[in-house]
């Protein structure tokens, strides 16, 4: 017997066009904080809620989807990224 044929995308190839994705590296995102009046009302104080997220990016040069996910963890003594 035969293995049925998947339709499985390789994991560097891009989910919309199945182009190639190019790595973009790792980012920072932040999140939380303040916006807007209450930041003028605040001022620096509005960030102490604010946290950095970090997220691995890859891109397609033939369709321009962007692929986020988060990175390998790294070791740390604490566990986390």
């Amino acid at each position: 017997m035969t293995e049925p044929e998947t339709d499985q995308v390789p994991s560097d190839a891009c989910l919309r066009c199945r182009g190639t994705l190019t790595d973009w590296g790792v980012h920072q995102f932040r999140t939380g904080g303040t916006t807007g009046s209450v930041k003028l009302l605040v001022g620096e104080l509005g960030e102490l809620g604010e946290r950095m997220i970090p997220f691995h990016l890859r891109y397609c040069s033939y369709c321009g989807q962007v692929d986020v996910r988060l990175p390998a963890p790294t070791a740390t003594p604490s566990g986390r990224w």
